[in-house]
C-alpha cells in the first residue's frame, strides 16, 4: 500500500474534507441543540437555568466556529467534545422527565407529530388478492449430483 507524503495534494485535500466534517458536525449539533430548546414543550419541561445555560453554550460554539475559521480538525473536535460535556447532562435529563410523565396525547420523542392515525384502517378487504405459489421441493439437482 502507498503511503502519501504529508506535502502531497491527495494528503492536503483529506486534511481539508476531514476539517470540513468536523466544522459541519460541531455546527450540526449546535444548530440541533437550539432548535431542540426552542420548543415550547420543552421550554415547559426544562428549568429556565438550564435553556440559559444552552443558549450561552450554543453562541459560544457558533462564535467560536466564526472567530476559528482556519482551526484544525483536532481543535474542532476538541471544541465540540467541550460542549457536549455542557450539553448532554442537560439533554439526558430533559429526555428522562419526559419519559416519565409526558403529557397527555403528546407526541412519541422521534416521530413526526403529524402522522395520521391509521389504527381504525383494518386490513385487507377481502383478504389477499392472491396466494403465493407452492414450493417445489424438488427443482434441481443436489449438491452430492454437482460434485
Amino acid at each position: 500500500m502507498p503511503i502519501i507524503a504529508e506535502n502531497s495534494a491527495a494528503y492536503m485535500g483529506w486534511k481539508v474534507k476531514k476539517t470540513i466534517e468536523a466544522r459541519n458536525k460541531l455546527e450540526n449539533y449546535a444548530y440541533q441543540t437550539k432548535q431542540t430548546y426552542e420548543t415550547e414543550e420543552v421550554k415547559k419541561r426544562m428549568p429556565e437555568e438550564s435553556v440559559t445555560k444552552l443558549e450561552e453554550e450554543v453562541k459560544s460554539v457558533l462564535s467560536w466556529l466564526d472567530d476559528n475559521q482556519n482551526a484544525k480538525s483536532e481543535e474542532v473536535e476538541k471544541r465540540e467534545q467541550e460542549a457536549q460535556l455542557i450539553i448532554s447532562p442537560i439533554m439526558t435529563d430533559l429526555y428522562k422527565e419526559a419519559s416519565k410523565n409526558p403529557p397527555p396525547g403528546a407526541p412519541v420523542p422521534g416521530m413526526t407529530e403529524n402522522m395520521p392515525d391509521l389504527s381504525g384502517m383494518g386490513g385487507m378487504p377481502g383478504g389477499m388478492p392472491f396466494k403465493p405459489p407452492p414450493m417445489e421441493t424438488d427443482s434441481g439437482p443436489t449438491v452430492e449430483e454437482v460434485d
